[in-house]
């Protein structure tokens, strides 16, 4: 089982919109995914996933043991991927243990291909709770000033917190780097963000059913899949 937490350096990047993409992409390709929204009262995903009902249960309930697995698990209207939403409370701090306990429950009890975290922007006590779910830590942004700038320090923070396998999506891409961005080129982007390239997306992409996320779905799951090639020399 893969274990994937997907964020942001800053909000407005797309991040929730292209983690609910990239799991249905993943479900579409055959895999069984659980999205756990890992957000303090947000629950953006019941939305994004068409998710119409609100459970009884949620992320905190379950790290907490009030419920069991099978309690907190939403069905979603994409076969193979599952939601388990997020907490209402607008406080809500995961704790480390809680997290690899049941990081490691999911794994034994070999129901899904992958999990993917969807962690909400920024730095602090909850990303930190969520840190042993880092297996791969995909940071997704756009190609922006602030974005990078956001993005690098993120990883940033990240890498000084122990995770290893730092990724980066850029999210809504054009033909060409922004002229004001600071950077010649995309690889001085990758470096002043320290993140290796997972994936490109078009600034017009439809984001469920892009080639795209298609792309990043697959090579998160280990297939060799090209970059998509949006800009022009």
């Amino acid at each position: 089982m893969r274990s994937i937490v997907m964020t942001a350096g800053c909000s407005g990047c797309g991040s929730a919109a292209v983690t609910a993409a990239v799991a249905r992409q993943m479900a579409r390709q055959g895999k069984r995914v659980l999205l756990a929204e890992a957000t303090a009262g947000l629950r953006r995903m019941n939305g994004l996933l068409d998710v119409r009902e609100e459970g009884l249960f949620d992320l905190c309930d379950l790290l907490e043991g009030r419920c069991v697995p099978e309690n907190a698990l939403l069905p979603t209207a994409t076969p193979g991927l599952t939601l388990l939403q997020g907490p209402s409370a607008i406080d809500w701090v995961p704790e480390a243990a809680g997290v690899q306990l049941l990081r490691e429950e999911l794994q034994n009890g070999d129901c899904y291909d992958a999990v993917l975290w969807y962690c909400p922007p920024g730095a602090g006590a909850l990303q930190k709770g969520l840190l042993p779910a880092a297996e791969t830590l995909v940071l997704v942004t756009d190609v922006t000033p602030q974005g990078i700038a956001a993005a690098a320090k993120t990883a940033d923070w990240w890498a000084g917190q122990g995770a290893v396998n730092l990724r980066t999506v850029f999210n809504r891409v054009g033909r060409r780097l922004p002229k004001d961005l600071g950077y010649a080129h995309l690889d001085a982007v990758l470096d002043a963000i320290g993140a290796r390239l997972l994936g490109m997306i078009p600034a017009d992409a439809d984001l469920p059913f892009s080639a795209a996320t298609g792309n990043i779905a697959a090579r998160l799951c280990g297939e060799s899949c090209p970059l998509l090639a949006v800009y022009r020399p």
